[in-house]
């Protein structure tokens, strides 16, 4: 192990941050394109269902639905802490510090009270910060794609290998349940119901995110001298197993993009909120969507007066 390790590492650290380069520079080229801004969601996106049509949640029809989403956001963030809470408690310690599952699911715990946050905030007729919109769509943009990883992995590579070993109760029990199954459940229909989207230029997060975590795997081996995942050895083999888990890093967050530009498509997400109001002038449709260009018109306007 030892001997293979000395040349697996470097071999591996290449590929991570070989995947990293590539995915920065999605990021930079989208950056360049865009005049080197990364622009927050709109208040609408955070705290909207798609089925919403006003633009400040001024129908009453559309403030009911974002009480639904505020209140589904909220259970799902209650029950994830609970089930947090039960591994805690009756699980070994490496069940909560040293597996993905677990890093996923906290992730994920974060996302439900950044979300629950912005739609409470929304409903109190107040405004979200740039930050606290950015940091909720980040956040959505791992937790899906990754729930899903995580499930595939599971059903699809070690539930196999555990029914194999002869120890099927480490896979089919409530635990696994919750954290492999119905988080992606309550993930899914999250994305089907928020206004939320999914975009390539932030998959380096998704990268630095499964870095981080293969860099923390090399280094509590040599304290534990336990792999979380038989994938993760410095074994000869390891580099195939490393590409293929990259690989469908990938893949998952591209199903993801493609079924965010579907959901965009479908729900009309592409138009600006603003224009779900059915204002049929376009100064008013400017005028709901930015209004520093409309205050500006109006003064030239004064001024000509």
């Amino acid at each position: 192990m030892v001997a293979a390790a000395v040349w697996v590492i470097p071999l591996l650290s290449m590929e991570i941050v070989s995947c990293i380069v590539f995915a920065f520079l999605i990021l930079k080229a989208w950056r360049r394109k865009h005049g080197g801004k990364i622009e927050a969601p709109d208040h609408f996106d955070v705290g909207a269902t798609v089925w919403c049509k006003g633009l400040a949640l001024t129908h009453a029809a559309d403030r009911r639905q974002q009480v639904i989403l505020f209140a589904w956001r909220l259970i799902v963030l209650l029950w994830m802490v609970s089930v947090e809470v039960q591994v805690l408690c009756f699980l070994p310690w490496r069940a909560s510090v040293l597996f993905y599952t677990n890093w996923n699911y906290l992730w994920q715990i974060c996302y439900f009270g950044f979300a629950c946050t912005g739609s409470a905030t929304l409903l109190c007729g107040r405004q979200l910060s740039p930050r606290l919109r950015l940091v909720t769509k980040v956040f959505f943009e791992v937790s899906v794609p990754m729930s899903i990883f995580v499930s595939i992995v599971l059903w699809g590579v070690l539930m196999p290998a555990s029914v194999k070993a002869g120890h099927p109760e480490a896979v089919f029990n409530f635990f696994s349940y919750n954290q492999h199954l119905a988080n992606t459940a309550c993930l899914l229909i999250e994305f089907c119901a928020s206004r939320l989207q999914i975009h390539w230029r932030h998959l380096v997060v998704v990268y630095l995110w499964a870095g981080t975590y293969c860099v923390f795997a090399w280094v509590q081996h040599p304290f534990t001298n336990f792999w979380p995942y038989f994938f993760l050895k410095l074994s000869p083999v390891a580099p195939l197993w490393y590409t293929v888990m990259m690989a469908l890093h990938v893949l998952m967050f591209a199903l993801a993009v493609g079924l965010s530009r579907i959901k965009s498509r479908c729900a009309n997400l592409s138009t600006p909120a603003a224009h779900a109001e059915g204002v049929s002038e376009a100064g008013s449709q400017h005028q709901a969507s930015l209004n520093i260009p409309i205050v500006v018109d109006e003064v030239s306007k004064d001024g000509r007066s």
